[in-house]
């Protein structure tokens, strides 16, 4: 018997920007089936360290004992890929005991070794990585990593420091592993000028802002309380309990169809004050 191999070219899928390469190596016997293709006998997987086979091979259909069939082995592809854990994904085919073992060839992303924060002084390292949704000891989503910037943005601005900036660089180590460093400028905490009401014509200025925590440096008396006090300085938690102060007062006093719009915050051109605006209807 003679039997010949057949190289079947390369195939290139273009699934989320990502270049996957599909090298397929046909081994067919002369004596072979003309009409039908060759017969899966075994399955496996390469270049995992992080991801057990069993996990890449789970999103797999094609099972052994299937004739081969290339567009059912590339959505095979296309969902391991979507497992969000590889960087490429490779598949081969070699001749194996009269038919075909197909081989999925893997790329991981980085395993994440550590997560530092630096610039950080308002919070410890601590409290803002137990906020966080990455962890140590798990495949690098950059994609997580860009979200939780906002999340470090938020626990500040939550504190009053409006103008914090926070940036994260990835740190490469041996065996594929990365190190995420979050960089926090937290600048300064941002004191509010002056609270401004719009669209109560039933309740007065004063009446509102006296039930209201946050409060403005519009007066002296307050611009004296905020060197002891937490006067002048915006807190989004405060604030969002301030509306619900304010629906109250509207309620208390009959008023059981009023509406308090969501605050606007405004800052000045070079952002040394900011203002509250604050719709009542």
């Amino acid at each position: 018997m003679l039997f010949t191999r057949r190289l079947i070219g390369w195939l290139t899928i273009f699934i989320f920007s990502v270049i996957f390469s599909f090298c397929l190596h046909l081994y067919s016997p002369d004596y072979a089936y003309a009409t039908q293709a060759a017969i899966i006998k075994e399955m496996g997987v390469k270049g995992n360290e992080f991801i057990e086979a069993s996990t890449i091979l789970y999103q797999v259909k094609t099972q052994i004992g299937d004739p081969f069939d290339m567009e059912k082995l590339r959505e095979d592809l296309v969902r391991i890929y979507k497992l969000g854990y590889f960087q490429d994904v490779q598949i081969d085919a070699e001749p194996f005991e009269g038919g075909l073992k197909i081989v999925f060839i893997v790329k991981e992303k980085p395993l994440i070794q550590d997560i530092r924060i630096r610039g950080n002084k308002e919070f410890s390292s601590k409290e803002i990585i137990e906020k966080l949704t990455i962890t140590p000891n798990t495949i690098l989503n950059e994609e997580k990593v860009k979200e939780n910037v906002s999340t470090i943005v938020n626990m500040y601005q939550e504190k009053g420091y409006y103008l914090v900036n926070v940036s994260y660089s990835l740190k490469q180590r041996p065996k594929n592993r990365v190190i995420v460093v979050y960089n926090i400028k937290e600048g300064h905490k941002v004191e509010v000028s002056k609270i401004v009401i719009e669209g109560n014509e039933k309740i007065s200025d004063s009446e509102i802002k006296g039930v209201m925590q946050t409060k403005d440096l519009s007066s002296i008396i307050n611009k004296l309380l905020s060197i002891l006090f937490s006067y002048g300085v915006l807190q989004k938690d405060v604030l969002r309990a301030d509306m619900d102060r304010i629906l109250s007062l509207y309620y208390n006093n009959g008023y059981i169809d009023a509406r308090v719009d969501e605050p606007e915050i405004v800052f000045n051109k070079d952002k040394t004050e900011l203002y509250v605006k604050i719709h009542v209807e």
